[in-house]
């Protein structure tokens, strides 16, 4: 809702905006010839909206424009910092490369930030901003980022399923929700983030890779082991943990001390979580531990196995 209790309503159906009176009837509409999406509002009541076909929209509130942008992608989203004056829009580009850009209220481009190399780094939930200015956004490929004010990364975390918008607390606590479907169910899970600059993540197995022997092949979509695999945990932190414990299936099978983080896993007798005609499903898991702090509670993957004895 916006100044005089104007309701801003878009639609995917037939690519408008629309500026609604508190009665229902219309003020105006803007159209923009693609999926529109609801805005977000400056302090001066200037409409932000994202569209299917790549383009930012700056509206005056009679809907007239003021600029546009090309995110030369698909946009969702926009979420304005009315602090320092910033709007932050990511695309959403299927196996591309996706970028969240930082536009000043004029339009002109103040920094660009593009995710780690991820199969899936679609920008897919809209950003939340900190009191401090830290930016928080999702990816399809199932991490959330902390980005600085200035375009720099803080630190990521892998949570390993589609996620929903985060959402920050009064105290700083990041809450974010996951989303997970397959052709046994759907699932997710709700994780509590503190605003932290410790991470860990497995960088081994690369999501959607299939090894062999502990050779990566190729992307098939599935993450896919056949005989041993090298599992490899990479710390994001000002100071290395006391120790880094990995698991299969929950349950601890190996401490490392030293960096590098990593653990060869053979799986033979291994018991998986669940298995059909050709595979054998697992998940691993890996924590560090920094004197009492725990971090990776929810960092894990699944793998599929073929086991071939060596």
């Amino acid at each position: 809702m916006g100044l005089n209790d104007i309701i801003y309503a878009g639609t995917i159906s037939n690519g408008k905006l629309y500026a609604l009176y508190p009665n229902r009837t219309i003020k105006w509409e803007f159209e923009t010839g693609q999926s529109t999406y609801s805005p977000s509002i400056d302090d001066e009541g200037i409409l932000y909206t994202a569209t299917y076909n790549g383009k930012l929209y700056a509206l005056y509130p009679n809907g007239t424009i003021k600029w546009e942008f090309d995110a030369k992608g698909p946009i969702f989203h926009s979420s304005i910092d009315n602090v320092s004056n910033v709007i932050y829009i990511g695309t959403v580009i299927p196996w591309g490369e996706n970028k969240l850009y930082a536009l000043y209220l004029n339009g002109t481009v103040k920094w660009e930030f593009k995710p780690d190399n991820e199969v899936y780094g679609s920008i897919s939930s809209a950003p939340a901003i900190a009191e401090d200015g830290t930016i928080y956004l999702g990816t399809a490929g199932g991490r959330i980022y902390a980005v600085d004010k200035d375009g720099m990364k803080k630190w990521h975390k892998y949570l390993g399923q589609y996620p929903t918008p985060p959402v920050i607390g009064k105290d700083g606590t990041i809450y974010i929700g996951t989303w997970f479907g397959s052709s046994k169910g759907s699932w997710g899970y709700l994780y509590a983030i503190g605003a932290t600059d410790k991470s860990i993540e497995i960088t081994k197995p690369k999501d959607e890779y299939l090894y062999i022997f502990d050779r990566e092949i190729m992307d098939v979509g599935y993450t896919i082991a056949i005989g041993k695999l090298t599992v490899v945990a990479e710390i994001f932190a000002d100071e290395m943990p006391d120790k880094v414990v990995f698991y299969i299936n929950g349950e601890e099978r190996y401490v490392d001390q030293e960096m590098p983080y990593e653990w060869t896993w053979k799986a033979w007798n291994d018991k998986p979580c669940d298995s059909d005609i050709f595979w054998k499903y697992y998940t691993i898991g890996a924590k560090a531990y920094f004197g009492n702090e725990i971090i990776g509670s929810g960092v894990m993957k699944m793998v599929r196995k073929f086991k071939i004895p060596s």
